[in-house]
């Protein structure tokens, strides 16, 4: 009974800092007029698709909301998990989000187009930009 209450508490504990510290670091966070919302699903398994399209951005979140590891980059057009020039999202579990990426704040992003892509269709992100 105690371990169930304890599994339950640790697992709230960790989505609770997984929000509150890119915010205690100074990442940006976007919730003002301008954002958009970038939010969505792997639509083909293994094949990489066009998160946000080419054009200036001053902030950009993303979450992994799936089981699975998902990455994206500017840098190319086929991201992949653990590759470089490509950022890995963690998978997350049934109970809690997976990996986040916040842009720093007061960073200069490029406007190149940023890139998904996830090993399995219907995998879910939510994302924002502005």
């Amino acid at each position: 009974m105690y371990r169930s209450f304890i599994v339950g508490l640790a697992a709230s504990l960790l989505v609770l800092l997984a929000i509150l510290v890119p915010v205690m670091l100074g990442a940006a966070t976007i919730s003002s007029p301008g954002e958009q919302n970038c939010s969505g699903t792997i639509t083909l398994g293994g094949t990489a698709q066009v998160l946000i399209a080419a054009g200036p951005r001053t902030a950009f979140q993303i979450q992994n909301l799936s089981t699975d590891a998902l990455a994206f980059s500017e840098q190319q057009s086929a991201p992949a998990v653990l590759t470089s020039g490509s950022w890995t999202l963690a998978a997350g579990t049934a109970s809690a989000p997976g990996g986040s990426y916040n842009s720093p704040a007061n960073f200069t992003l490029g406007n190149g187009v940023i890139w998904i892509v996830g090993a399995t269709t219907s995998d879910a992100f939510t994302c924002a930009w502005k």
